[in-house]
């Protein structure tokens, strides 16, 4: 299914997820004396690199004005402060989690983390090239990781279940109404996932793959072979080289079958996924490491039949809008949900062409399909919400929410200042 939200992995984006990383693990690795310490809390000092990085985390860059500078250092400083007191008091309560349990969250972490980057490979070379190695930053991410698992069942046994009156939702809102974010402008889409025969929408591409197959050995130079293809072939995608490394399940199932089942120097014969047509060549047993030629894209013709048959149901969706549930089941092959219904989403944070298409529509309008590579997206408004103020009358629940959290953090902001009675502080910067 599309993603409806803007691509976030692109060159820059990852590039500055890299930045972050890098400074990390320079905050870990750079001796203590060479560097500015802010405060000390217990025995552990706070660096000045340490709040720079949080909150170049937070706005995308250090301010160049030098007061908006001590401002926000000063406010980092203190949370970073208030972190480390919940620490030191979960850790005197024998709250600190443990290796099972951080085994767990880490894996699953480490694997949503992965996602971002085409490949595992890719990630190690960009880290290799600053010096470093994922055993040493998934260390240093554990220790984090326990760290941050640790603060919050401590904050857990600390505050429970909070629930909060009425008379406290109504004080909250009387206090803070003019301070409280506005909600932004929300939808909530239902889709049908419309998807070809694979095997005969790839059937030109297949006839290429196919022909490079059969002149592939375990001698090939992939690389090289990549850019002839690509050569031969300018109107399609074609993409080649070191795919990475992989364990079992890594892939997509098509790809990890025939992956499992190479022997070091075999070559496959052409694989079908939603990405395109696969040809991939084993290079080390150790891990499953593999070379690849990818070839994707549309020969004119090959999908056209399935272009006229998605245009055929948006045009009956539109002559009986109200069968839309029924046309889900008939039809729709998305695996996500089971009746169709995405949720909630932002409308200024969604991708432009889908944003575009709901600007200016109402409630149970249906859209006209997005057409992807191997695809047809027929989305729904099920609700629509405008931009505007929280108020009890029409977010009762959000403001409820929104008081329970600030209940929470009362209950929080109490015990920390009877931990601070009972820590060492040394904050080494002017106020």
């Amino acid at each position: 299914m599309r993603n409806i939200f803007p691509n976030t992995r692109d060159l820059r984006s990852i590039l500055y997820f890299l930045l972050m990383l890098i400074i990390i693990m320079s905050v870990f690795s750079e001796p203590v004396l060479t560097q500015e310490i802010m405060a000390i809390v217990g025995d552990e000092p706070i660096l000045l690199t340490e709040v720079e990085m949080a909150v170049m985390m937070e706005q995308g860059e250090l301010p160049e004005d030098d007061g908006q500078y001590d401002i926000l250092m000063r406010r980092k400083l203190d949370e970073i402060i208030d972190e480390k007191l919940l620490y030191e008091a979960a850790v005197r309560e024998s709250l600190v989690v443990d290796d099972e349990y951080l085994n767990q969250a880490f894996d699953e972490r480490w694997e949503e983390m992965k996602k971002g980057f085409a490949t595992e490979e890719l990630f190690k070379d960009a880290l290799g090239q600053e010096g470093y190695t994922v055993p040493e930053f998934k260390r240093q991410m554990r220790v984090k990781l326990r760290e941050a698992l640790t603060k919050q069942r401590f904050i857990q046994s600390l505050v429970g279940r909070v629930d909060v009156t009425p008379d406290y939702i109504d004080n909250f809102y009387r206090e803070y109404k003019d301070s409280l974010p506005e909600k932004p402008a929300m939808v909530r889409l239902s889709v049908i996932v419309l998807q070809p025969d694979m095997q005969e929408a790839m059937g030109g591409l297949l006839s290429i793959a196919n022909q490079v197959a059969d002149g592939l050995d375990s001698e090939t130079d992939m690389i090289e072979k990549g850019k002839t293809v690509e050569k031969e072939n300018p109107y399609l995608d074609v993409t080649y080289g070191n795919l990475g490394s992989f364990s079992p399940g890594d892939l997509h199932p098509a790809l990890d079958s025939v992956a499992q089942n190479l022997q070091i120097g075999d070559v496959s014969r052409p694989v079908i996924s939603p990405g395109g047509i696969h040809i991939i060549k084993r290079v080390d047993g150790k891990d499953i490491s593999l070379h690849h030629i990818t070839i994707s894209g549309e020969i004119k013709g090959d999908n056209e039949g399935f272009r006229q048959m998605s245009e055929g149901i948006y045009k009956r969706l539109i002559a009986h809008p109200d069968s839309f549930q029924t046309f889900i089941e008939l039809y729709s092959q998305e695996e996500q949900t089971e009746d169709g219904d995405l949720g909630y989403f932002e409308i200024e944070k969604m991708d432009p062409e889908l944003s575009g298409k709901i600007k200016g529509r109402a409630e149970g309008d249906i859209l006209a399909p997005i057409f992807e590579k191997n695809e047809v997206d027929i989305f729904r408004i099920t609700e629509l919400h405008e931009k505007g103020p929280v108020t009890p009358e029409t977010d009762y629940q959000t403001l409820e929410e929104l008081a329970r959290q600030h209940r929470i953090s009362e209950i929080v902001k109490a015990h920390l200042d009877r931990i601070r009675q009972e820590v060492f502080i040394d904050i080494r910067i002017d106020n």
